[in-house]
């Protein structure tokens, strides 16, 4: 995640969340677009709006990054003619998309950039700023996405619905449900009472120093409480108000968490240092060293028993699907002691995004002691 995106999703909040609608409510019904004669069928998006679409997609535009591995996955990068800055753990895995134009950020897209390309749909965010919605005046079908956990399955049918991949698309999701399902029914024998309280942080506060006070995820982030519970642990923030919020480190200290997990992301690193492109384990080291010895962390249980790892960031964001399992091994050995994130981040990246990457051979995107 890059600096603009961070401090982005510190900016905003405080804005209100659309309410989606139920699956069992997702229409797509077949309409004939009056003017042009062109065949559309019309689906409902995050924000509940209809959206007329196009039955012959022939150009798409992603400014929203969370939907690159998607659009990969299902096998429809070959339609995209311009997207929107990745993060540097994206560009790594997505060489093929990192070639085409790009159209700004997706908290700032570049508007003339858009319509220059002229697609036949654009997907965004659900908070991406409402300017280009004005000035494309319902000239291009506008599909805004929340893909976060919880409608994360929704949006890639939807996504799969409208570029032709709806078999691809539910290949996909059963692939990565059937992940987690594997880790709901492991941790089911655990009970609620005794699961791990996590503190998760992202270094201090806005990430931009290792703090105190600490970065972390409040009652408000939908994306930080539903990794840490689907993980099988107990987010120790859940009842702070907010959604990416900061802590002293006395409340961490009085919380006295059983496990601690670092996130740090790219920006934070220097590109290189955790991720697709780390070498060595060497910057994640000087990360735990520093919880363990150089922080007011260090009095908590989890330092003292070492239960504290070091994740990649990028697994946290788009790929988080990716990020529950690494951190579930971590919160729950035993229980998922025949269960191996490395092989399932590798099936993902061999399966669905048809790159040679090997990660036996180069990156870094856990660590712990």
């Amino acid at each position: 995640m890059d600096k603009l995106k961070f401090l982005f999703f510190l900016t905003f909040t405080v804005i209100s969340v659309m309410r989606l609608p139920a699956e069992g409510n997702r229409e797509y019904r077949d309409i004939s677009e009056p003017g042009e004669g062109q065949d559309c069928f019309s689906i409902t998006d995050y924000t509940g709006r209809e959206v007329l679409i196009p039955r012959s997609i022939r150009k798409i535009v992603v400014v929203d990054p969370d939907a690159v591995p998607i659009i990969q996955a299902i096998g429809a990068e070959g339609l995209v003619g311009g997207i929107g800055k990745m993060t540097d753990s994206t560009e790594k895995i997505f060489p093929l998309l990192g070639e085409i134009p790009k159209v700004g950020d997706y908290t700032a897209p570049d508007i003339e950039k858009i319509l220059e390309i002229n697609p036949d749909v654009i997907f965004l965010s659900y908070w991406t700023p409402t300017d280009i919605d004005k000035a494309v005046n319902g000239a291009i079908p506008i599909v805004r996405l929340r893909l976060e956990p919880e409608t994360y399955d929704e949006n890639i049918r939807l996504i799969g619905h409208i570029l032709g991949k709806d078999n691809e698309a539910e290949t996909f999701v059963e692939w990565y449900m059937g992940q987690l399902d594997i880790i709901k029914e492991k941790i089911a024998a655990v009970p609620v009472d005794e699961r791990k309280r996590v503190f998760e942080f992202y270094g201090g506060e806005y990430g931009l120093t290792e703090g105190p006070p600490y970065g972390t995820y409040g009652k408000e982030s939908p994306l930080g409480n539903a990794i840490i519970t689907m993980a099988g642990g107990i987010n120790i923030a859940s009842s702070q108000k907010g959604d990416w919020i900061v802590v002293d480190p006395e409340w961490v200290i009085m919380e006295n968490p059983d496990y601690i997990v670092r996130d740090v992301f790219a920006s934070q690193s220097g590109g290189d240092a955790i991720g697709y492109d780390a070498p060595d384990n060497h910057f994640a080291k000087e990360i735990m060293d520093l919880i363990k010895t150089g922080s007011a962390l260090e009095g908590t249980e989890a330092v003292k028993n070492g239960d504290v790892c070091v994740i990649d960031g990028g697994l946290r964001q788009e790929l988080w699907f990716l990020g529950v399992c690494y951190v579930a091994k971590q919160l729950y050995p035993d229980l998922l002691h025949n269960f191996y994130p490395e092989a399932i981040h590798q099936e993902f990246l061999t399966r669905f995004i048809k790159t040679d990457f090997d990660i036996s051979e180069r990156g870094l995107f856990i660590y712990s002691e």
